[in-house]
């Protein structure tokens, strides 16, 4: 397309000097006909240099034209194929291993936790039984200190430490989960007598004339109303335990 414009551009020069001569030298009709070839030359000129607009290739400028890039794929090879199946095989595997050794991992992990924390679950309830029964120790300790005169003078005096009492129920009283009771605790010769304010948050089976043992802890003195309109004040006990013995 190049070539046929270049040629193109040729005619047209030199059939336009022809023409011009020929007019010269007076030969119109040569004249005219180099007039016509000129013409033929500039459509020509002008047909290629259309074509030449329309099948020319895109090429990269300053402006951002880019030209097409034809992309050359390698092909694969057998043993390129192979190698690269093979370390895929290898990589899967070595990430199977791994998820293996984390689970080993993570199981034994857990594993160790739960035997903490049964051991800790073990150790705090060794703990718990021997501070209850060190608390019940002193609670029979100062049951044997604390007489019951010194309670009833000044129960308030000796207000939340343990104590321990044995004796009988005289009256057993229960609203939903919570219980009083008035308790004898001195045995003589005539029977149960020097009597205490219990009260236990829970139910118990004991009833009125029932022989109990309570541990617990002295709050101070506590004063109720009697059925024949007076009142009466005498040594309150919280319990925390309490055993029917008979």
């Amino acid at each position: 397309m190049y070539y046929l414009l270049f040629a193109s551009f040729i005619a047209i020069g030199v059939f336009a000097i022809i023409a011009i001569i020929k007019f010269v030298q007076k030969n119109s009709a040569t004249g005219k006909k180099m007039l016509i070839y000129t013409g033929v030359s500039i459509a020509l000129f002008f047909v290629s240099f259309i074509g030449l607009g329309i099948t020319a290739p895109e090429s990269e400028t300053a402006e951002g034209d880019t030209t097409p890039v034809t992309k050359v794929v390698a092909k694969e090879t057998a043993a390129e194929k192979a190698d690269r199946e093979a370390k895929e095989a290898e990589e899967k595997l070595a990430a199977e291993e791994k998820a293996k050794e984390e689970a080993k991992e993570k199981a034994k992990a857990e594993k160790k936790a739960k035997a903490e924390a049964k051991k800790k679950a073990l150790a705090e309830k060794e703990a718990k039984k021997k501070a209850e029964a060190k608390r019940k120790q002193t609670a029979i300790t100062n049951s044997k200190k604390i007489t019951f005169p010194m309670l009833n003078k000044a129960a308030d005096r000796y207000a939340g430490k343990p104590y321990y009492l044995k004796g009988e129920v005289v009256q057993a009283m229960e609203d939903g989960n919570f219980t009083v009771m008035r308790i004898n605790i001195t045995q003589d010769s005539w029977g149960w007598t020097d009597t205490v304010w219990v009260e236990f948050a829970d139910v118990t089976d004991a009833v009125d004339g029932d022989i109990v043992e309570v541990y617990g802890e002295i709050f101070g003195k506590h004063t109720y109303d009697t059925a024949i309109g007076g009142s009466m004040t005498l040594p309150g006990i919280i319990a925390e335990q309490v055993k029917v013995l008979k």
